[in-house]
C-alpha cells in the first residue's frame, strides 16, 4: 500500500500499474505514488514541496528530453544548450557566455593594456567563448605515462597551434599599443600559453570516477579551474621569463606579476571554468522559462522519494520505461508553473 493511499476516496490496490496511478493523480489533485516505503526522511519542509502540477509539469520535461537524448539516464552536469527550445532563449545563453567570459578576459587585459587592450580582448574573446557548443565539464585529471607516450607530442603542437591563433590577437594589441616590439612581445606571451596548454593536455587526462553526488562534474570543474589558474599562471612567468632573457629584453617584475595572474585565470577559464559558466548560464535561463526549479538536485531528490524516479549516485532515471514515456506523452502547459522559493 502506498504512503499517499489516504488521499484518495478509495484505497490503490497493490498491483495497481504506475500509470493508472498517475492517472489518479491528475483526477484528484493529490500526489499518489505506490508502494514508497516511508523513511521519515523529507527533501523538502512540510508546506513547502512543489504542487501536483510543478511535479508533473518538471518531470514531463525531463522525459520529453531524454527521449529527445535518447537516453534513459539523467544527470544534471551533463545538461546541454540543446535544452533550450526557443531561439530567443538560445540567443540569450549565447550573448550571456560571451558578456561574461570577455568581461573576465577585458579586467584581465586592463591591467596591463589599458582600456583600448581591453576593449578588443574581451569583445574578441567574449565572441569566441560565447559560440554555441557543447558543455564539456573537466573532471578529476590524473598524470598518464602512457598517454603521455602517444599524446605529448601532438598535444604540444596542438596548443602551439591555438597559441598562434589567439597570439594573433594579443600581438593585435599589443602592436596598437606598444609598436613593432609590443607585436613580439604579445606574439611570445601567446606561444607560451599554448605550450602550457599542450602539456597539460598531452601529461593530463580526466581520470573516470563514479559519479557519487549530483553535479560532481560541474564541482570538479570549478576545482580544477581554481587549481590551474594558481598551476598556469605560475608555469607562465617561468617560462616568459625565459623566453624574454634569451631575447635580451628587460623584466618587469610588476608587469610579469600582472601578467602571471592574468594568464592564470585564461587558464582557469579553458581547465573547467568555462564549463562552470555554460551551466550556470544554461540553469538560469531553464529555471526563468520554468522548465526547471532552481534547485533541480533537490525537485530529482523529491520525485525519487515519491517513486517517480530511481537514483544511483548522482544519476537519476525514471522507475520504468513506461513510465518515462507515460510521461513524455502528457501535454505540458502553455503557462509557466508557479515556483515555490525553494
Amino acid at each position: 500500500m502506498s504512503k499517499f493511499d489516504g488521499q484518495l476516496d478509495a484505497p490503490l490496490a497493490s498491483d495497481q500499474p504506475h500509470i493508472e496511478a498517475f492517472e489518479q493523480d491528475l483526477l484528484t489533485g493529490s500526489l499518489l505514488t505506490p508502494n514508497v516505503p516511508d523513511s521519515g526522511k523529507r527533501t523538502y519542509l512540510p508546506g513547502t514541496e512543489p504542487s501536483l502540477q510543478q511535479t508533473y509539469h518538471w518531470l514531463t520535461r525531463l522525459a520529453r528530453q531524454l527521449k529527445q537524448d535518447q537516453t534513459p539516464e539523467f544527470l544534471i552536469e551533463r545538461m546541454q544548450p540543446s535544452w533550450l527550445e526557443t531561439p530567443k532563449q538560445k540567443w540569450l545563453y549565447q550573448i550571456a557566455v560571451g558578456l561574461i567570459t570577455g568581461l573576465i578576459v577585458a579586467l584581465i587585459y586592463v591591467g596591463t593594456t589599458g582600456l583600448i587592450g581591453a576593449s578588443i580582448g574581451g569583445l574578441t574573446y567574449g565572441i569566441i567563448l560565447g559560440y554555441p557548443q557543447p558543455i564539456y565539464p573537466i573532471t578529476r585529471l590524473k598524470f598518464s605515462l602512457e598517454f603521455a607516450k602517444a599524446r605529448l607530442l601532438a598535444s604540444v603542437l596542438e596548443g602551439l597551434w591555438w597559441g598562434l591563433i589567439y597570439g594573433l590577437i594579443d600581438a593585435l594589441i599589443c602592436w596598437l599599443i606598444w609598436g613593432l616590439e609590443g607585436l613580439i612581445l604579445g606574439m611570445t606571451d601567446s606561444l607560451v600559453w599554448g605550450l602550457i596548454e599542450g602539456l597539460i593536455w598531452g601529461l593530463l587526462v580526466p581520470q573516470l570516477r563514479n559519479i557519487t553526488v549530483s553535479n560532481q562534474e560541474i564541482r570538479e570543474s570549478a576545482l580544477n579551474a581554481g587549481i590551474f589558474t594558481v598551476i598556469g599562471g605560475v608555469a607562465w612567468v617561468i617560462l616568459y621569463i625565459g623566453a624574454i632573457l634569451a631575447m635580451g629584453e628587460p623584466l618587469e617584475p610588476l608587469d610579469l606579476l600582472i601578467d602571471g595572474i592574468g594568464n592564470g585565470v585564461f587558464f582557469g577559464i579553458y581547465v573547467g571554468g568555462l564549463a562552470c559558466i555554460q551551466h550556470f548560464v544554461l540553469r538560469l535561463l531553464l529555471k526563468q522559462s520554468g522548465a526547471i526549479p532552481w534547485n533541480y538536485a533537490k525537485f530529482l531528490d523529491y520525485a525519487t522519494e515519491l517513486g517517480f524516479l530511481k537514483r544511483e549516485g548522482g544519476r537519476y532515471r525514471f522507475i520504468d520505461d513506461s513510465v518515462q514515456e507515460h510521461f513524455a506523452q502528457m501535454p505540458l502547459n502553455d503557462e509557466k508553473p508557479k515556483v515555490n522559493p525553494t
